[in-house]
């Protein structure tokens, strides 16, 4: 239920409850850990997968409850998402270094990668040769929106640039 769903804990557990059963979300998430090494099979293979495909978009998503290691200063801790067109990809390690991404698509990947600006991703472009980074536009579009809106003088420009993001348009 949880998985096919996609419901957390809490919400399963609420549910339960209203269906007469209390079962505490300790319980469930103490049940979740010992069926773990029967989804390993699933993860590897769901992981193998991701990396034989061409097209990722990368990301480490904010805050990672239940999280092993802590968040760090930026505050997304440890936690990275690979999401294909077939699979999407959750890998937990303390690093927000390049080592992690390379540990996951290896030395052969062939693809194209979106990603924003984070470093790692940069030098993980320069370290596979049939890699692609392919930057996000919602990061360039938010850096127009803040020259407007710091300089009045940049307004203008800023706006045209803005609508040739929206409108997918090539620069002038």
């Amino acid at each position: 239920m949880k998985f096919f769903f996609q419901i957390p804990l809490h919400r399963m557990a609420m549910i339960m409850r209203m269906q007469g059963l209390d079962v505490s979300e300790g319980a469930l998430t103490g049940m979740l850990k010992k069926l773990a090494p029967l989804f390993l099979p699933l993860y590897l293979l769901l992981t193998e997968v991701n990396r034989s495909e061409n097209h990722w978009h990368v990301d480490e998503p904010a805050g990672c409850a239940l999280s092993k290691y802590p968040i760090s200063r930026a505050g997304t801790g440890g936690l990275r998402v690979f999401v294909s067109p077939l699979t999407v990809v959750f890998v937990l390690d303390p690093s927000r270094g390049s080592q992690v991404p390379l540990k996951h698509f290896g030395k052969d990947a062939r693809g194209i990668m979106n990603c924003d600006r984070l470093s790692a991703y940069g030098k993980l472009a320069d370290m596979i040769e049939g890699l692609v980074r392919a930057l996000c536009w919602a990061h360039y579009r938010r850096d127009f929106v803040n020259a407007g809106k710091s300089l009045n003088c940049l307004k203008d420009w800023a706006d045209l640039w803005v609508n040739r993001i929206v409108l997918n348009l090539p620069p002038e």
